[in-house]
């Protein structure tokens, strides 16, 4: 299977309960505990353990991970590598939330941005609704250039959501930017979805 530059691991406390679900992709694989799917042969685990785009070509590749809960007191937190420095066909969303598995079409959820046109890039937190989409907040990290950054990312009951980052890709996190947006309140889906030309088809990690 091909990998590209994605790495990810999350967790959720889901209505005061805590209730976890991660991914070290340590068992070697994507296929179980737990189940990733959309377009497999376009991602793999790599030697490192983490989960790599492996494609080829100019394209999109995408992997959801099923996960149906209400967006109370969530948290979700991973790492991320862009092996490139990002533009607008160059990039990578990282969903926190969906209701459709297909991360490609109409949705309604919330989305990570790493990359977007021009040279001030920075991590921002997206709304989508059908194929509609709004910023919610934006952070001050700037991801211009290649990068390897944590992501921590926390919504309350109310709907506020705090995004934090560790720019040097460790655990201490700094809060960078707040919004509130409680439009969609369920979520069925998390996952992946990587924007690339023929030079980055390989460049794409997510893990933890």
């Amino acid at each position: 299977m091909k990998t590209r530059f994605l790495v990810v691991a999350f967790s959720l406390a889901l209505q005061g309960t805590l209730a976890q679900v991660s991914d070290s992709f340590s068992d070697g694989n994507f296929t179980s505990n737990p189940a990733w799917s959309g377009n497999d042969t376009d991602f793999t685990v790599n030697p490192g353990f983490q989960l790599q785009l492996n494609s080829s070509g100019t394209d999109t590749s995408y992997l959801q991970n099923p996960n149906t809960y209400t967006l109370n007191n969530c948290e979700w937190n991973f790492w991320i590598r862009l092996n490139f420095a990002p533009s607008a066909s160059n990039n990578a969303r990282v969903y926190l939330a969906s209701d459709q598995a297909n991360l490609q079409g109409a949705l309604n959820g919330y989305f990570l941005q790493f990359g977007e046109a021009l040279s001030n890039d920075q991590v921002e937190l997206f709304r989508q609704t059908g194929t509609a989409t709004t910023s919610v907040c934006r952070g001050s990290t700037l991801i211009a250039s290649a990068f390897s950054i944590r992501v921590k990312v926390v919504r309350d009951n109310a709907g506020l959501w705090t995004l934090s980052v560790d720019p040097t890709g460790g655990t201490n996190y700094v809060q960078e930017a707040q919004g509130t947006d409680a439009t969609h309140t369920t979520t069925a889906f998390f996952g992946l979805n990587c924007f690339y030309t023929s030079s980055n088809s390989t460049d794409i990690y997510l893990d933890d």
